[in-house]
């Protein structure tokens, strides 16, 4: 029983991705998790590459934040063409447009079909975060596996 309810179904296969690792140091936050079919990716943000060096600019930040995310997929055995969901949140809405444009760009060439259908849901904030050179930050969700669609 779980609150007082009979226990649903519930799949036990829950895989964590392992921490984000960025400048060869572990941070306080995974990279994601795997469960029910789904693949869940949070914090995918881009003010610092990969050796832990700041990035500027919403163009830039962009490409890293959805490379990252590439990179999850894969190792979480999925991509970005399966993606159902893509929750965007901007710093700056000044910054739309060279978001959009950056972003597009960057699924031009890395997701094509996700691109030319538009066949994810999402929603894009605008908000203010702890830290204030991330101009970006992604939530993506994603079908498990990467049989075809």
């Amino acid at each position: 029983m779980i609150g007082g309810h009979q226990d649903m179904a519930l799949t036990p296969e829950k895989r964590g991705l392992g921490p984000v690792i960025m400048g060869g140091k572990a941070m306080p936050w995974g990279k994601g998790v795997v469960a029910g079919g789904f693949v869940f990716l949070s914090g995918l943000e881009g003010r610092t590459d990969n050796d832990g060096a700041r990035v500027v600019g919403i163009a830039a930040q962009t490409v890293i934040a959805l490379t990252r995310g590439q990179k999850y997929l894969t190792e979480a055995g999925s991509s970005f063409e399966h993606v159902v969901r893509i929750t965007q949140y901007l710093a700056d809405a000044a910054d739309l447009a060279g978001y959009h444009a950056a972003r597009d760009a960057w699924m031009a060439q890395n997701a094509p079909h996700l691109l030319a259908d538009q066949s994810y849901g999402g929603v894009l904030v605008v908000q203010q975060f702890t830290a204030p050179d991330r101009l970006i930050e992604l939530e993506v969700t994603a079908l498990a596996g990467n049989s075809a669609i």
